[in-house]
Formats: structure tokens, C-alpha cells, sequence
């Protein structure tokens, strides 16, 4: 049996292909899903947790609902909008103290337009929720925490990277760690947050290794 239970949360805002492209792709890795959605869904062990809206609280509060139920050791975050490589969700963490992030992720655009299809190279300097696989008592506690900020301060009074569970926080601690292939975060519509406009030619790509040619796993008028 897995020690790991994939949370996958959704407000529901994602085109369906793209959405139904990043379930098929969870299910691959034939371990225990608990989604967590604003709509009933019919994808792992669905918690609908109400019409809550698109919010750095709706959030914390859809994680914290998943990560809850789930009943192994471990748990990694997982969005409607992003594809994990094989061998992903096989990572144990070594220490039970700290947050793991994967680094080794790219972006591909799937606005339709004249940059459709094509993969962006850039690091983020700090980790990002959806490449999270930890222990699932040390996030809950961490998911606590950040319920609390937000209780007291604006998001924008919050420090960069606050929402990051072992980012931003003195008690906290996260370390890197990188996938032979990259996971895929899709650049669509209605990202929460995302970067915006065009991309430089020196950071584009049309092919990604382990992927291969994005218009071969979703072709623009699929859209």
C-alpha cells in the first residue's frame, strides 16, 4: 500500500480538457486520490466542499479539507491545472521536519495564440504548492498557521512566498529536490497566479524531454 495520498484541489475554473488531461494523469500513479472540488466531482474519494469562490483562503481551506482525510503518512499537493512525471508520487521524504519541493518544472502556454504550445524554461526562486510532497501532520499544522495570517493581514501584507508550507515561515524549513523529468504547469485562462504576456524566444521551446510536443498531448482547437 502507498504511504503517499494524492490531494488534488480544484475551484473548477480550468477548461475540462485540461482538466480531464491532469485527472488521467493522476490516475497513472495508482495510488489513493482525495480531491477536493467547489462542484461534485467523480475522481478519487470527491469531498465537495461548497461554492467557496477563487481565493488565497478558498485555498488553504480546500488543502487543509483534504489533507485531513487522507490517512497515510504522506501526502503531495496536486492542482487541476499541472502534469506530474512518472515517478513523481515514489519519493519518501528523509526527514519528517521538512517540506520537499520539485524544482525541475516548466510551463507550457495553452492560450490560444500565436505562443500555443510552447514550453517556458524559468525557475522560480521559491517553491511553489504544487510540487509539495511531505508528511501530512507537519502540513496540516503548517496549513493551520497560514489560516491564521490570513485571519489577521491582507495578502499583500504577507511576506513573498507566505502561502508556501516551509517558505516564509521562521519555524518552518523546505529543501529541493528535482525529477529526472519535469512536471508541467499549464499556463491557461484562468490561472490564480501565473506570469503574464509574451514570452522571449530564448526561453521558448516546442519540445520538452518526457513530453514531447505539447500539440501532440492537447491540440489547440481541442480547446
Amino acid at each position: 500500500m502507498s504511504s503517499t495520498t494524492i490531494v488534488y484541489y480544484t475551484d473548477g475554473s480550468v477548461a475540462e480538457p485540461i482538466a480531464k488531461l491532469v485527472r488521467d494523469n493522476l490516475l497513472k500513479a495508482d495510488i489513493p486520490i482525495i480531491s477536493v472540488s467547489q462542484e461534485p466531482l467523480d475522481f478519487g474519494e470527491n469531498f465537495c466542499i461548497g461554492k467557496i469562490g477563487k481565493s488565497y483562503e478558498s485555498i488553504q481551506s480546500q488543502v487543509l479539507a483534504g489533507v485531513r482525510r487522507a490517512k497515510t503518512k504522506y501526502v503531495a499537493l496536486c492542482e487541476h491545472d499541472t502534469l506530474y512525471p512518472d515517478g513523481y508520487f515514489d519519493f519518501i521524504p528523509p526527514k519528517d521536519n521538512v517540506f520537499y519541493y520539485n524544482r525541475n518544472r516548466v510551463f507550457v502556454v495553452a492560450k490560444k495564440g500565436p505562443q500555443y504550445g510552447m514550453y517556458i524554461n524559468y525557475k522560480d526562486s521559491n517553491p511553489n504548492a504544487d510540487q509539495l510532497l511531505c508528511g501530512r501532520a507537519l502540513l496540516i499544522m503548517a496549513v493551520q498557521i497560514r489560516r491564521e495570517l490570513l485571519s489577521r493581514c491582507e495578502p499583500k501584507e504577507l511576506p513573498r512566498g507566505w502561502d508556501s508550507p516551509g517558505f516564509a515561515v521562521d519555524s518552518e524549513t523546505f529543501e529541493w529536490r528535482n525529477t529526472k523529468i519535469a512536471s508541467v504547469d499549464i499556463l491557461h485562462n484562468d490561472n490564480f497566479t501565473c506570469r503574464q504576456g509574451s514570452y522571449s524566444q530564448d526561453e521558448l521551446s516546442l519540445y520538452e524531454k518526457g513530453w514531447g510536443k505539447w500539440e501532440d498531448i492537447l491540440p489547440e482547437e481541442k480547446l
